[in-house]
């Protein structure tokens, strides 16, 4: 399970997230995709020109045989040649997150626990502790972890 995933969005479907009308994210059923939906991302992270980044949660992800059954009506011109005739993702979305309510390594809440706990700590529960310098925090199972290419998980004994 990973922490989050960007989404790339044009403006006007930005500002209908941000608003609070558009509840969900539709992507074509590519290789690329497939491998983000396998990851069961927690966060989705809305980026558009000339706005502020954004932060939701993200409740589940659904295999959907085509674009209009995942929108609920007709494709757009456009819509039909972002996301094809097959079949999409539907990253559903919950309310919006704001800086310090969520772990910026795996995504986890006060009360959504950590899925990447080391088998160690099974029974204990997750907090925040450690605030990073873009303003976010990571929980006490992240914060002892490196970050990058070659992060290893820490077995306590």
């Amino acid at each position: 399970m990973s922490g989050a995933i960007t989404f790339r969005l044009r403006r006007v479907h930005y500002d209908a997230i941000a608003s609070g009308k558009k509840k969900g994210e539709v992507r074509r059923a590519n290789d690329y995709w497939k491998r983000v939906a396998a990851r069961e991302p927690k966060i989705a992270v809305f980026v558009a020109p000339d706005r502020p980044t954004i932060r939701h949660r993200i409740t589940s992800t659904i295999d959907v045989p085509s674009a209009a059954a995942a929108l609920g009506r007709k494709l757009r011109p456009g819509e039909a040649e972002d996301l094809g005739d097959g079949r999409v993702f539907l990253f559903v979305l919950e309310d919006r997150l704001e800086d310090g309510q969520f772990c910026v390594r795996c995504g986890c809440t006060e009360d959504t626990p950590c899925t990447l706990k080391v088998d160690s700590y099974e029974d204990e529960t997750c907090y925040f502790i450690e605030p990073t310098p873009a303003g976010g925090r990571l929980c006490n199972f992240c914060a002892g972890r490196p970050v990058g290419r070659r992060r290893r998980q820490a077995r306590i004994d």
